[in-house]
């Protein structure tokens, strides 16, 4: 099993790297490798119980937990992982429920070739406990997410992130302001990434300027040209 987990995912990591980025394909390897090794190691242990739903339950919650942390720092377990985070970017639902189709799909086939009863187990392992895990872990609801970076070297960060990107960046001034009244003028740098970019923009942007502050936040829906070039932009 170990071993058809790392072959069967090995067209998804060169999935993820041609469509998101060389970073998160090592990452998603790693990953995927870490799952694959894990279960040569652990598939012959004794059960800790005999219990189908409280393994069920546990197991599908320590599996979403490495889901979430994956995707959060850019990276996945699998290539239904891989496949949802890049539909996620194109369409309007989000990783956690992309994973949810994808596998329903796969349940399906399962259930005819396998047997019912596991699929429907599987089925209703990943609606009651995978989706909604692997979202709050995996930080939001949406596939792509809101930047916005406060940097004294404003022209450096955002000709680094248009070119890491491929995607243009908005650029403003603003002043701050205090107690006692108005301050200084700062820069805010602005763009929109998909999920799995974020963490390596986080370290270019740290590797540019060290003080610059980040912060990033949810986007629910997107229409109009900013959607055409999140979707176009890997």
């Amino acid at each position: 099993m170990g071993v058809f987990i790392g072959l069967l995912n090995i067209p998804f990591v060169l999935l993820a790297w041609a469509l998101i980025g060389h970073r998160s394909a090592v990452r998603s390897g790693v990953g995927i490798a870490t799952l694959s090794a894990a279960t040569i190691y652990l598939h012959h242990m004794h059960a800790f119980t005999d219990e189908s739903w409280l393994a069920l339950i546990c197991g599908g919650a320590m599996i979403a937990v490495g889901i979430g942390i994956a995707l959060r720092h850019g990276g996945a377990l699998d290539g239904t992982e891989v496949l949802a985070t890049i539909l996620a970017s194109r369409t309007p639902y989000t990783v956690g429920q992309l994973i949810l189709y994808i596998n329903l799909g796969i349940f399906t086939v399962a259930g005819f070739v396998i047997s019912w009863e596991s699929a429907l187990l599987s089925a209703v392992l990943f609606y009651i406990v995978v989706k909604d895990l692997v979202d709050q872990i995996a930080h939001g609801e949406a596939g792509a997410r809101r930047a916005r970076v406060t940097t004294a070297r404003h022209e450096d960060v955002a000709t680094m992130i248009a070119g890491r990107t491929g995607r243009p960046v908005l650029v403003d001034v603003h002043t701050r302001w205090y107690a006692d009244g108005p301050g200084e003028d700062v820069w805010v740098v602005n763009f929109t990434c998909s999920r799995m970019e974020e963490a390596t923009l986080v370290e270019d942007i740290e590797a540019v300027d060290p003080d610059a502050n980040v912060t990033f936040s949810d986007i629910t829906t997107l229409h109009g040209p900013m959607f055409e070039s999140l979707a176009t932009g890997h």
